[in-house]
């Protein structure tokens, strides 16, 4: 006869099972939570500057970096293509796109190029 599985037999699976780590930092526990670990990709801090191409968290389309407040930790953002600027963005909504490709960079030079004459 096969025995009977309990509640409390779960409850003492679970707590042997369970490899937990406090630490004490000034008198105050603190236990692992669930966003410990959980393949959350690590962000590169970045502080952004004029001319830097961003998208912005909750905003639709690519942005250029009009200025940057250092103090405040914003950034006044123009648009690429149509749309509203945006004023008073923090650094931590930003995410930086990549690099131009050759195209980008080669309509970019033609863009200036026409804009001194």
């Amino acid at each position: 006869m096969v025995g009977k599985f309990t509640a409390e037999d779960a409850v003492k699976s679970i707590q042997s099972s369970v490899a937990a780590k406090f630490e004490i930092h000034r008198g105050v526990v603190i236990g692992p939570g669930p966003w410990e670990n959980v393949g959350m990709a690590s962000r590169k801090k970045r502080i952004p500057k004029q001319g830097d191409h961003v998208v912005v968290l909750g905003h639709n389309g690519a942005f250029v970096i009009s200025s940057v407040d250092g103090d405040l930790c914003t950034a006044e953002l123009t648009p690429t293509g149509r749309g509203l600027a945006l004023s008073t963005i923090p650094w931590s909504t930003l995410t930086f796109l990549d690099e131009e490709d050759a195209s980008q960079a080669a309509a970019r030079i033609v863009r200036k190029a026409t804009k001194g004459e």
